[in-house]
């Protein structure tokens, strides 16, 4: 089960099978339907367990989601020898999950990969501008266009002088056909780059 805000939709919950495990048993893929605004939602077995957390789905195909396998979660945080914490001020991240691990998974268009580990980023550095970008652009390689904007959003909301924010936002709305939000995002990143 899954127990999320799926379109803002507050404690919706969904159920399904583990469809399989990949990756060593790190990404748990589900049948469960899950939507924009489940990402950061716990994965339950039948006794309430929580066995994972909600990271993605793959818009390309049907009922293809996936969740970080709580074990995995559990090792690295063992690993790096710290405590999850719901909130980090310093902007430090505990995880130790680094950006650059995330954009290498980009670069290879491992866009699951990528955004498992840019969503481990945010929940460690939640005002990070950087790791919303790169998620972002995860998404968007996952067909879940939706969600790539409402990251874009949140680093522009995180860093409003960020104008790669713009630029990126701007092209997903052109994809989108949302050809007059694309030319104000377009604007005002000219804007920023003419600083």
């Amino acid at each position: 089960m899954v127990i999320g805000n799926p379109e803002g939709l507050t404690g919706t919950v969904s159920d399904g099978i583990i469809a399989a495990f990949r990756k060593n048993r790190d990404i748990i893929q589900i049948t469960a339907p899950i939507s924009p605004g489940s990402s950061g939602s716990p994965l339950l077995d039948e006794s309430g367990d929580v066995i994972g957390i909600v990271t993605a789905n793959y818009g390309e195909g049907q009922n293809l989601n996936f969740a970080i396998s709580a074990d995995s979660i559990r090792d690295l945080i063992a690993k790096k020898g710290v405590a999850l914490r719901p909130e980090n001020p310093q902007n430090k991240n505990p995880l130790g999950v680094t950006l650059r691990q995330a954009w290498q998974k980009l670069k290879t268009k491992d866009y699951l990969g990528a955004s498992t580990l840019f969503n481990l980023s945010i929940a460690a550095q939640p005002y990070n501008a950087e790791a919303w970008i790169g998620s972002g652009i995860a998404d968007e390689g996952l067909g879940d266009f939706d969600q790539a904007l409402r990251d874009y959003s949140r680093a522009i909301e995180l860093e409003p002088n960020l104008g790669v924010g713009y630029e990126l936002r701007a092209k997903l709305f052109d994809l989108l056909g949302e050809h007059d939000q694309a030319s104000a995002d377009r604007k005002k990143a000219k804007l920023l780059g003419e600083r």
